[in-house]
């Protein structure tokens, strides 16, 4: 009677183990394959931000008096991380969907913002019309988020400029 309990003890903890195997084997792999699934997106997206970066804030853009209308790339530069308020006001002032394409961000949503030490939101003047320098959106149901945040110079103050690049879960 002994030999017999003992071999149903030994048969109950080797079917334990095999269950614990499997579950364990099923949660790598899908663990694994939703990392692959959103580590290259995230890398692409951290990779688009940084040209779009690189175009607002390193470039005054094409051509170098653009607005609206006639931009090809937009870009902020007066000087390397110093905003120049009539590019900053004719990039708020574009198309939303028109400032994606010409930024190479067809794919995402992005937001843009422009804070001062305390957070509040600069304007952006021209010929007397003024507009506020946050615009754009996050993606509500977004598996891609990458936000970046960059010091530069505003009219002659330092502001912090974000800008938020999300990519909404594929239908």
């Amino acid at each position: 009677m002994k030999q017999r309990k003992a071999q149903i003890v030994a048969l109950d903890l080797l079917v334990a183990f095999a269950v614990f195997f499997l579950l364990f084997a099923l949660y790598s792999s899908t663990k694994t394959s939703l990392y692959y699934r959103v580590e290259p997106a995230s890398a692409r997206a951290q990779y688009e931000l940084n040209r779009a970066a690189y175009w607002l804030l390193e470039s005054p853009g094409t051509p170098y008096d653009w607005n609206s209308t006639s931009v090809v790339i937009p870009g902020l530069a007066q000087a390397r991380l110093v905003v120049d308020e009539k590019r900053l006001y004719n990039l708020a002032e574009m198309n939303y969907s028109l400032l994606k394409e010409t930024l190479g961000l067809s794919g995402y949503e992005f937001k843009f913002e422009l804070t001062d030490a305390n957070g509040v939101i600069q304007s952006a003047s021209w010929q007397g019309n003024t507009t506020l320098a946050s615009f754009g959106a996050v993606a509500a149901n977004a598996y891609v988020v990458r936000p970046m945040k960059r010091v530069v110079k505003y009219r002659g103050q330092p502001m912090t400029l974000t800008l938020v690049l999300s990519k909404a879960v594929p239908e």
